[in-house]
Parts: C-alpha cells; sequence; structure tokens
C-alpha cells in the first residue's frame, strides 16, 4: 500500500483495517528511514493531513491517527520548523475535551525529543556545530515553557491536595502533568530545561546586586576561611584546594572539577552579567533560596516536635529533614516559580512565598 491508501485506511476503516495500515506504515516507515528524498516525499504528504483531524469522524481512528504521528515526530528536528509545527500540534491535542485523545496524545508524546541533538554526546562519532546544539535546546526549552505556561492556566488551588499525578482528578490539568513527565522523564532533559530557563529568564537587571538571603542555619563562609577540597585541582584555572563550583563530565568516571571563582565567572558570561558582583550575587539565590526553605520547614519540624532548639535535633532526624526540604521543595515549585523566587528583591517576599507551601508539608 501506498501511503496515501495507508492514511486513508487510518482515518476510515474498522478496526481490522486499522491493525492492518498500522503494520503497513511501519513497513514503509523502515524502507525509507535512511533514505533522506524518501522521507521528505514522506513527510510532503504526511504533514498536511494534520490539518484533516477533525474531519475523521470515529474517536477509534482518531487515536489511531494519533498514534502514527510517531514517525513524523521522530523526525520533527531534522527540517526546520517541523518541531515547532509538531509541538504546537501536541499542545493543541492535550487540550481536546476528549480524555482518550489526550491519553494517545501523552502516549506519542515521547518521540518528538528523538531527533532533538541537545548534547555533544547524543549521537556519537559525528561532528555536531554548537549552534545547531543550541537550537534544539532552545526550541525543546519553549516547548515546555508552553506546558508550563497552560499547567499555570488550567491549574485550580483544590489541586495542591494532590501528591501524585496520578490521583488528579481527570482532565486537561492532568493530561498536562502527564505531559511534562513524558517530556521532562529524566534529569537528563530536567537540566536541558533549567539551563534554557537560567539562560532565557534571568539577568532582568544585568547590574543588579540582589542583597544576600540571610539565613539562620546554613553556615556561610566566613572572610579568608575556605571549604577548600584537599588534592582537588581546578581543571579550568589550576587553583589548588578549591571551593567546589562545579564538575565537568559529572557522570563519568573521571570526572574534572573546578572552582567556585570560574564557575562564577562562566555565569556571569554565559548570562550577560555586567559586574562579577551581580553575577555571584544571583548564582548564589539559586542555592539560598532553597537552604531558607529548608529553614522554614527545619523550624516547623522543631515546632511539631515541641523540641526547644535545632540543637535537640539529633542526626537522623536532620537528615530527614533534609531529603522531606529538597524533595518538597521541587515538588512544589516549578523552575520558573524558583527563578521568580530567586530575582525577588526582598527575603520577607521570597519567605511570604514559601510560607504559603508549608502548609503541605507535615512529619
Amino acid at each position: 500500500m501506498t501511503i496515501q491508501e495507508v492514511l486513508y485506511k487510518i482515518k476510515n476503516g474498522e478496526k481490522e483495517d486499522i491493525n492492518k495500515a498500522k503494520k503497513e506504515l511501519e513497513v514503509i516507515w523502515k524502507n525509507i528511514s535512511n533514505d533522506e528524498r524518501k522521507k521528505k516525499e514522506f513527510i510532503a504528504f504526511f504533514l498536511p493531513e494534520l490539518n484533516n483531524f477533525d474531519q475523521i469522524k470515529n474517536k477509534s481512528n482518531q487515536i489511531a491517527f494519533i498514534g502514527s504521528l510517531k514517525y513524523l515526530l521522530m523526525i520533527s528536528g531534522e527540517e526546520d520548523g517541523m518541531f515547532e509545527a509538531m509541538s504546537e500540534y501536541i499542545l493543541v491535542l492535550i487540550q481536546h475535551p476528549s480524555g482518550h485523545i489526550r491519553r494517545a496524545t501523552v502516549h506519542v508524546a515521547e518521540y518528538i525529543t528523538w531527533s532533538l541533538i541537545l548534547r555533544r554526546d547524543d549521537f556519537f562519532g559525528k561532528k555536531i556545530n554548537n549552534d545547531i546544539i543550541k537550537k534544539y535546546k532552545n526550541v525543546f526549552g519553549e516547548f515546555v515553557e508552553k506546558i508550563d505556561i497552560l499547567l499555570n492556566q488550567y491549574k485550580k488551588p483544590e489541586y495542591k491536595k494532590y501528591k501524585y499525578i496520578s490521583n488528579l482528578p481527570v482532565g486537561v490539568y492532568k493530561s498536562l502533568q502527564q505531559l511534562m513527565s513524558e517530556i521532562l522523564r529524566s534529569k537528563y532533559y530536567e537540566d536541558i530545561y533549567e539551563e534554557y530557563l537560567n539562560k532565557n529568564k534571568i539577568a532582568k537587571n544585568p547590574s543588579k546586586i540582589l542583597p544576600q538571603i540571610k539565613l539562620k542555619y546554613y553556615k556561610k563562609k566566613k572572610d579568608g576561611e575556605s571549604f577548600g577540597s584537599e588534592d582537588i585541582d581546578c581543571c579550568l584555572c589550576g587553583k589548588k584546594n578549591i571551593d567546589l563550583g562545579g564538575a565537568i563530565d559529572a557522570h563519568t568516571d573521571n570526572p574534572k572539577f573546578y572552582c567556585e571563582d570560574c564557575a562564577i565567572d562562566a555565569y556571569m558570561k554565559d548570562h550577560g552579567f555586567k559586574t562579577r558582583e551581580a553575577a555571584e550575587a544571583r548564582r548564589r539565590r539559586i542555592f539560598d533560596v532553597g537552604y531558607l526553605f529548608n529553614e522554614m520547614i527545619t523550624d516547623k519540624y522543631i515546632r511539631q516536635r515541641n523540641k526547644k532548639s535545632i540543637d535537640d535535633l539529633i542526626e537522623i532526624e536532620m537528615n530527614l529533614i533534609f531529603f522531606v526540604g529538597k524533595d518538597k521543595f521541587n515538588e512544589l515549585f516549578t523552575k520558573s516559580e524558583k527563578i521568580e523566587l530567586e530575582e525577588m528583591e526582598k527575603q520577607s517576599d521570597i519567605e511570604k512565598e514559601l510560607r504559603k507551601k508549608l502548609k503541605y508539608i507535615d512529619f
């Protein structure tokens, strides 16, 4: 069968016709997947069919058509503008009134990331231009941000009581949460989205030096004091016994560490800060807002357990508070919300927003 005949059966056939057409479509794909000319012909015919979705009468045919989109999604990054078109289509389908349509959309959405070159090691043995990687990261980030925006549009106050996505009431909001979990399905993708947000959403005022957050329990470095790491040299500037700023190839057997000073210099360059002081103050907020939330959780724990002070807590309690605080901070605040908190001028305003989430934490 031709691609035209296959799609006709998917859109109009009975169950048996649909199953045969799916198998035929897979055969067609295998025959063209390594042929660039045939792939372009495949796209040229298939892509316009997206506009005819509402003309498909039966729900089973609509669901089958959505399933067939995986072949377009797998190559969506290979043609200029195609990823943007397919991601917009996903966002339309995920808001469909039918739960069956939304569920089918979630299931097929994972394929949209397959053709994106997001890091050099995604495609071994190929020379990848940095501009290409930058482009892919940007379109990926824009897509995830649009999901984030829709989540805020559909969010209702009563949804906060649900700890797990599976427990949410059936509806568009639940489907969007499922879609977000599918697209950000690992730390790999979460890190890329966080990088996108950091590069595109911070440094609104690149000269502004944000005041340091005052912390009660987290020790801050005093003048002349070092939190150095013995026998570790900075891989960038060569400084010895460094204050760790980060790592290169952190998940390999041979990580390379760089110092805090080099981390601040890179942060300043990447985000366009006018002064090193402004970059250092903004970068510190990334950590200190989380620390502040953890301290507020600590105080709540102390009150609930009728302790006099933090000195009355044993090590296992401190570890419990730390892990609960870390998990809840990531669970209760989106990436965008964290950035908004980090950029607030007054600590009292930050504490006000953090306090709203304390009611969802109990021991």
